[in-house]
């Protein structure tokens, strides 16, 4: 029978002696309505009894308090059956229960099953049509075949060629490896030649790329998830063969390092279970005589109190920043020091958080261009130019300008102002407006009309200018002007094409510390692996136990009913498993779990010659103890250290280094690298071309070609008229004219940007370029002076000085041929002779 058959029984037991379902101990959260909430069909619910039924069955607490007698009578009566019913529930979910769970855990990720099943078949597809396999099923394929061959034909040759073999950081070999390298060996020790496995188990770090530290901790055995044929044979020869030699002195740390970490591992190998305790066997290490000292600093930065301005986050940088400054009062240079972190996230923003602050960092994986704000704003601002009418690069832009403090709302309050009058489609220009009309109501200076006639360079020197002007600039601007100037040099400079251009290459650019430059190192810990640092810095050391390592895990479904024709179901590792036959995957994993963790800490801790920093944070009042502060504190509180209140503990002295040979404890280690980057607007600079030539007599004389050669390269720079003035002023302020000369210029410029004919093709708010360049179809390429583009029309303006030619109107009809290939039907055509005024249709 079903659970709800069952229940239905009891249901009618109490509705056929008139019993009300709240008339039951507890009343309606009591067995009474559990039986009525299981007999509609409500199981998966209810299945498990609360607290209260269970207490009504075994403790026989069967009547609520205000029931009456006849009540209390008819309960008595019935109550031996529901109780036997109860019993039967119990019993038949108890067969059907785990079943029942399994198959909702493997529901859970049908889906996600179903779409990586398609995916491989399309990726088979690809793979038969091209006759490729990826490096990445090398292994798999070698397996299949090693599984099934005592001696596989595929390693004769490299059998006869190799007598030795040795396999180096074991701890992280993966099974598959470890399979397909076993045939090798075994063909080794038969012919009587000594083989290598050499490894750290305490220093398996990679799980998540599936190393296997448990083989190597349990050699000569070989894991039974290996289910070669030869599998017994091979272990039978590892047995026979097997040796093992343990390296017990540490030649790197110093004494007080080595102690330091002997006691601590010792004392945390308690948190590991049964098995995984075996790779903490004999971890403790001898140290050299001829090194001794070492100092040992672990602190536990938390804010005084909750209105605390500075977060831990900040805090820990901030303490950071000090313990480098008082290392290098004591003789440190900067590139004795190195900062080992968990993640890259951390790296990042300590390696920014120091090159704030004047300390030259080198990091390779945390000084990336791509991973700055400042940087991504201005990315954010070519995006919005590019794509007027997209709200995402609005809300980009807008978004770090309220983060950074340069806009006094919050976001949603930013973003309200603009929702009612906000157009999508095609209204870049209306967007721009509003915008504009937004930044210079919180004295923000920004055109983002003026910005889309600027070439790449300019236009990103002037976002520079008017959002992120500081005294010192931040480096990783910086390099990402170079970036710019980089590619303006070797490609065409345009915003859309350098956009697509920084999409494939972003990852490639970072921060650069020239060689040789006296600088902190900023790293994983997962890179520092085999290094050796004279002072480590191991910030954040705050991880919860409580979260896996592994969030799934693949399961065979054989004796599982209702999954067919499933063969293997991906189910996620959860709490959810511990209700099932299954929880020994989640206990299995909570071990394993623990074991990283601590294994990330042995790397970081033992990677210190002479000292070791470790920042971490007090337990929360909260806090079950599964966590690393906790387990700090713990370790201290077993050597009578620990004080409430105190919040610094050291072991060791924190000695100053006598000045070596190479070293000058003196000099200057801020870092200049990155401190004077010169930036002006562009406006103010020399960029006429005629006038980046040395100043000659005459040049400007009245004489027409030179006056119309010069006029031209002025008009380059001319937008709008109201851009005459400005132009005009920096060639006044530079000495290349004078009070006179520039009255004349002034006049004439007005006069041919007046004329009714071409005036409304240089107002405010078009979308016009200057010097515009273009390719025709055989990929040659042209400069017109001035386009001009609205909606399919498209008007093209030629500067020209001299007397008309016919070679004039073939070169701008040309430019209009082009121009019409890319889908403008109205084209306009206007020769502007410069010297005195004429314009030809």
């Amino acid at each position: 029978k079903t659970v709800s058959e069952i229940a239905q029984k009891g249901l009618k037991l109490i509705q056929g002696s008139a019993i009300e379902l709240d008339m039951f101990y507890r009343g309606k959260t009591g067995i009474g309505t559990w039986f009525h909430v299981l007999a509609e069909g409500q199981v998966e619910k209810r299945i498990q009894p609360n607290s209260y039924v269970v207490t009504t069955v075994e403790d026989d607490k069967w009547t609520a308090g205000k029931a009456d007698a006849a009540t209390v009578a008819a309960i008595e009566i019935i109550k031996h059956d529901l109780k036997d019913l109860f019993f039967q529930i119990q019993d038949v979910a108890g067969k059907g229960l785990d079943i029942y769970k399994l198959q909702k855990l493997v529901k859970q990720n049908l889906f996600p099953m179903a779409v990586l099943s398609e995916l491989e078949k399309v990726i088979d597809e690809i793979k038969s049509e091209n006759s490729v396999i990826p490096i990445s099923d090398f292994n798999k394929r070698i397996s299949e075949i090693v599984a099934v061959e005592t001696a596989p034909f595929i390693y004769e040759r490299i059998g006869e060629r190799f007598q030795h073999y040795m396999i180096d950081e074991f701890q992280d070999t993966s099974g598959l490896q470890w399979q397909n390298l076993l045939p090798l060996v075994d063909n080794s020790l038969a012919s009587g030649n000594m083989n290598l496995v050499v490894g750290d188990g305490k220093q398996a770090i990679y799980r998540w790329r599936n190393g296997d530290v448990e083989q190597f901790a349990y050699l000569p055995e070989i894991p039974k998830s290996i289910r070669a044929q030869a599998r017994d044979h091979w272990q039978a020869n590892l047995q026979r063969n097997y040796h093992e030699l343990a390296l017990d002195t540490n030649y790197r740390s110093r004494q007080d390092i080595i102690q330091f970490n002997n006691s601590f591992f010792e004392f945390s190998k308690g948190l590991l279970p049964t098995g995984l305790d075996k790779i903490y066997e004999g971890q403790k290490q001898k140290y050299r005589e001829d090194k001794p000292g070492g100092f040992i600093h672990m602190e536990f930065v938390n804010p005084e109190n909750e209105d605390d301005e500075l977060s831990y986050q900040e805090l820990t940088r901030m303490r950071i920043l000090e313990t480098i400054q008082d290392l290098q009062t004591k003789g440190h240079p900067l590139n004795d020091i190195t900062i080992l972190c968990r993640a890259n996230v951390q790296a990042s923003a300590i390696a920014r958080f120091l090159l704030e602050n004047g300390l030259n960092v080198i990091s390779s994986e945390s000084l990336l261009l791509s991973q700055s704000p400042k940087v991504n704003f201005m990315i954010s601002v070519l995006k919005l130019l590019n794509n007027p009418a997209d709200q995402t690069c609005y809300v980009e832009f807008l978004q770090f300008l309220v983060k950074s403090g340069k806009i006094g709302h919050s976001l949603p309050e930013v973003l309200s102002h603009f929702s009612p009058s906000w157009k999508s489609r095609e209204s870049g220009e209306h967007n721009f407006q509003l915008l504009e009309n937004y930044l210079q109501n919180q004295g923000i200076d920004f055109s983002f009309s003026h910005c889309r006639h600027l070439g790449l360079y300019e236009l990103a020197e002037t976002v520079l200018q008017k959002f992120l002007a500081e005294k010192t600039i931040d480096p990783f601007v910086a390099f990402f002007m170079d970036v710019i100037y980089d590619y303006s040099n070797k490609f065409i400079s345009s915003a859309s094409g350098f956009l697509e251009w920084w999409e494939k290459n972003a990852d490639k650019f970072s921060v650069v510390v020239p060689e040789g430059v006296d600088a902190v190192q900023v790293m994983t810990i997962h890179k520092s692996k085999g290094l050796q640092f004279p002072v480590v810095i191991y910030p954040f050391a705050d991880v919860s136990f409580g979260k896996l390592s592994k969030n799934g895990q693949w399961i065979e479904l054989e004796d599982l009913p209702g999954t067919e024709p499933l063969d293997i179901a991906w189910i996620r590792i959860s709490k959810a498993l511990q209700e099932t036959s299954l929880e020994y995957i989640y206990d299995e994993e909570q071990g394993k779990t623990l074991l990283d963790i601590l294994n990330v800490m042995y790397v970081a801790f033992t990677r210190a010659v002479d000292k070791l920093f470790v920042f971490s944070q007090l337990p929360g009042k909260s806090s079950k103890g599964d966590n690393v502060p906790a387990l700090l504190v713990n370790f201290l509180t077993s050597r009578n250290m620990f004080s409430e209140g105190e919040n610094i503990y050291t072991f060791g002295e924190n000695h100053s280094l006598m000045p070596s040979e190479d070293y000058d404890i003196n000099r200057e280690a801020s870092a200049d690298v990155f401190r004077e980057y010169i930036s002006s607007p562009w406006t103010d600079k020399v960029n006429i071309r005629s006038l980046q030539l040395e100043k000659k007599p005459g040049i400007l004389s009245d004489e027409t070609s030179e006056r119309g050669s010069w006029m031209h390269d002025i008009m380059e720079k001319i937008h709008t008229p109201k851009d005459v003035e400005k132009v005009l002023n920096q060639l006044l302020e530079s000495g290349q004219t004078d009070e006179n000369e520039k009255s004349r210029l002034q006049s004439q410029i007005i006069s041919i940007l007046n004329n009714p004919v071409i005036s409304p093709w240089y107002a405010d708010g078009l979308d016009a370029r200057n010097e515009c360049g273009m390719y025709d179809e055989q990929g040659r390429f042209f400069r017109a002076d001035r386009v001009v583009l609205q909606g399919t029309t498209a008007v093209i303006i030629d500067y020209k000085t001299g007397d008309p030619y016919p070679h004039h109107a073939r070169q701008i009809n040309n430019y209009a041929s082009i121009i019409k290939k890319m889908g403008y039907s109205d084209i306009k055509k206007y020769i502007v002779y410069l010297d005195h005024g004429k314009i030809e249709l």
